[in-house]
């Protein structure tokens, strides 16, 4: 519940008082889903990685 509360306050900004009422944006998962931010989502994908082997600092050179 002080994790939630920390999510409310910090998306949604103010003061969160504890216990969480029920009717608490993020009092159940899918207000939760509903109200916090989406900081990172996928658009595009790579589709052809190129097989180059990754080198150590110590292969360097070689």
């Amino acid at each position: 519940e002080l994790i939630t509360a920390i999510y409310q306050s910090g998306h949604l900004g103010g003061v969160v008082k504890l216990p969480l009422p029920p009717d608490a944006p993020f009092y159940t998962r899918e207000g939760i889903l509903k109200h916090a931010r989406h900081f990172h989502e996928k658009k595009r994908s790579v589709e052809n990685f190129s097989d180059d082997q990754i080198t150590l600092g110590r292969d360097v050179g070689r």
